[in-house]
């Protein structure tokens, strides 16, 4: 190749460049694989790549020269030629695969640079690519297979600073691995990440375990994992949509601390599940229940089919408030579709579901619900509208609770 031209047309450069071939310090854009004029290793290639610059993979490229981690700080492009023929194997070495490190400051806003890991099959290692921590990055068309640890986390793991939020996930496989396939804890700041069309399967730990405020999963697979298929921690306006979740729970904790496996879980926060498909019985386990508020902070769920659940479709526990289940929305194929309803003003369709109204004063003006029959003239449950400090039934009783 004359000249030391590199793929597309781009020069290439090495870690010792020929005579004639252009300093690869002023490169844009440099080469990994088996040629001479190529880069033995992705983190060669990074080191002399201009911030903002791509480091193209070729199938050639041999792992066995990395070394692990690979560090990427200088908000390049990572681009394998495909996520089946491209392939980073960290093996036994008990280190992270990447690790993107040195997030965008606020003093940088609006992110002009940053970093986009795709087209690669990462195998093995620690972690198969951690944020710590970023702003903006793209993770997409991604294979992470057999890591010791998470498939994609995004924390605080090396004692840097900053924040991570507005991370993209993309088509983005895990498939068994030893913890989470996406671990976003709220830890790690992780506000306003994305997770669109991504898969976790047969994972040991939680198919997404995602945190923070705005965190939305769009679309994809959760199904197989060891714990829960997708589980919301603290933070808020946490979000779900056509999703297909199906038999997580293969490890069912039957002790003193025994937790119920879920494919969704909710859990001390707020957060929507909508329009998916929640199968409990599949080749991986057995979901015990579709939905469980655990401290669910004004939830809800709707718009979805439920098929299979050893406990049911949906758990509303003592912790959780304002829970609205929408149940002329959701299907059930089972003959149990509110498993248990221990929650304080739990909703269906925004009305309060029938309870003792004496005890349970109402949130808003005209706030709807219904009385479970302890209360009213007709021992039978009536609805009731809560005005001034008071529920007023439609047979006339006037319920002040306590």
């Amino acid at each position: 190749m004359a000249g030391g031209a590199g793929l597309l047309g781009v020069a290439g450069g090495t870690a010792s460049a020929a005579s004639g071939q252009p300093d690869p310090s002023f490169e844009t854009e440099q080469v990994v694989g088996d040629e001479d004029w190529m880069y033995d290793t992705i983190q060669a290639a990074h080191d002399d790549v201009d911030a903002g610059g791509r480091i193209y993979v070729t199938e050639s490229y041999d792992s066995a020269n990395e070394s692990f981690p690979i560090v990427l700080s200088n908000h390049v492009n990572v681009t394998g030629a495909h996520r089946g023929s491209t392939v980073v194997d960290a093996g036994d070495s008990g280190e992270n695969v990447f690790e993107i490190r040195e997030g965008i400051d606020d003093g940088q806003r609006p992110y002009p640079l940053t970093h986009a890991i795709q087209n690669l099959r990462v195998e093995g290692g620690e972690i198969g690519v951690l944020i710590s921590p970023e702003t903006s990055a793209t993770i997409q068309h991604l294979v992470v297979r057999n890591t010791n640890s998470h498939g994609v986390a995004s924390l605080d793991q090396k004692g840097n600073s900053g924040v991570s939020f507005m991370n993209y996930l993309h088509n983005v496989h895990v498939f068994t691995v030893g913890g989470n396939g996406f671990h976003l804890p709220f830890s790690g700041v992780n506000h306003a990440s994305r997770l669109q069309f991504c898969v976790a399967w047969d994972n040991d730990g939680i198919g997404a375990n995602v945190g923070g405020y705005g965190t939305h999963i769009a679309g994809g697979v959760y199904q197989g994992n060891g714990h829960h298929g997708i589980r919301f921690a603290p933070g808020a306006n946490q979000f779900v949509r056509d999703a297909y979740l199906e038999g997580n729970g293969d490890d069912q904790r039957a002790n003193e601390d025994h937790e119920y496996s879920a494919d969704v879980q909710v859990h001390n926060t707020q957060a929507s599940i909508e329009n998916c498909y929640l199968q409990g019985a599949g080749a991986g386990g057995r979901s015990e229940r579709g939905v469980d508020f655990k401290g669910g902070i004004n939830s809800h769920v709707r718009n979805c089919l439920f098929r299979n659940h050893l406990e049911g479709a949906v758990y509303v526990d003592e912790n959780s408030t304002q829970c609205d289940v929408h149940m002329e929305s959701n299907i059930n194929w089972d003959d149990t579709y509110l498993v248990a309803d221990n929650g304080d003003r739990t909703r269906s369709e925004g009305e309060i579901l029938p309870t003792d109204l004496s005890s349970t004063p109402g949130q808003y003006a005209h706030d709807s619900g219904y009385d479970d029959g302890t209360n009213t003239s007709s021992g039978h449950p009536e609805q009731a509208v809560w005005h001034d400090g008071a529920w007023y039934t439609w047979g006339g009783d006037v319920i002040r609770p306590s």
